[in-house]
């Protein structure tokens, strides 16, 4: 299984009036679960728009287990009772967008941040001038046990600028926690992978990887689908 993606670094050049017109952008997905993104323009002159973004993206395959010797397995509810396992996924996004104007047109940035596989529904955007009035989101999704489930998430930065500037800051943020909530419950990937149980915490050392990510294919016999809730 391939589980991560990096791509960029790089870096854009505009070579406008006097060398004014600039844009640059990077991403990194050093980690599974962290992402970072970074996006800026400096454009002087009317014409032409100028855009430059970052994006970077994680996924992992995952099976649900079901541990009888973990305590509160044999109390009921618990896995080994109804052959599920709760899973309390989190996400959060921190960035700093700002844009603005050096004639008529102006500039704009925004960061969006989504999730993949079984925490597809999982999304946050952020823009100028409107920023997000939340930036964590977590789902609750119920496993089979033995069942196969795929998570993952995309971080997309971008600017844009037609005789202004802007920039879409995300180069500490897009993290992303898996919590167990059912006693007894967990899972297990290729690797070894650990996740964070919080979004205040770091991953696993273990979660370093480089490789590159095809394609996501859901692997889940059943899932039930939860509501996000806001924070």
């Amino acid at each position: 299984m391939v589980a991560s993606e990096i791509s960029g670094p790089f870096t854009d050049q505009y070579p406008g009036s006097n060398g004014s017109q600039y844009a640059e952008g990077w991403s990194s997905a050093t980690n599974l679960g962290v992402l970072r993104a970074f996006s800026q323009v400096d454009a002087t002159t009317p014409i032409p728009e100028v855009v430059a973004d970052g994006h970077s993206y994680w996924g992992a395959t995952l099976q649900a287990t079901c541990d009888p010797n973990v305590p509160g397995t044999l109390t009921t509810p618990s896995c080994l009772s109804t052959g599920q396992v709760e899973y309390d996924f989190g996400i959060r996004l921190d960035d700093a967008l700002t844009a603005g104007n050096y004639g008529q047109y102006g500039g704009g940035a925004f960061v969006n941040y989504t999730g993949a596989g079984v925490i597809a529904s999982m999304f946050i955007h952020d823009a100028t001038p409107h920023p997000a009035s939340s930036t964590t989101i977590h789902f609750y999704v119920y496993e089979n046990v033995g069942a196969y489930f795929d998570v993952g998430a995309d971080l997309t930065a971008q600017s844009q600028a037609q005789q202004g500037f802007a920039t879409a800051d995300a180069s500490s943020t897009g993290l992303f926690s898996m919590q167990v909530v059912t006693p007894g419950g967990g899972y297990t990937s290729q690797g070894g992978v650990v996740f964070a149980t919080s979004l205040d915490t770091v991953p696993e050392p273990g979660t370093i990887v480089a490789a590159a990510l095809g394609c996501l294919v859901l692997l889940a016999a059943a899932w039930r689908k939860g509501q996000p809730r806001v924070f």
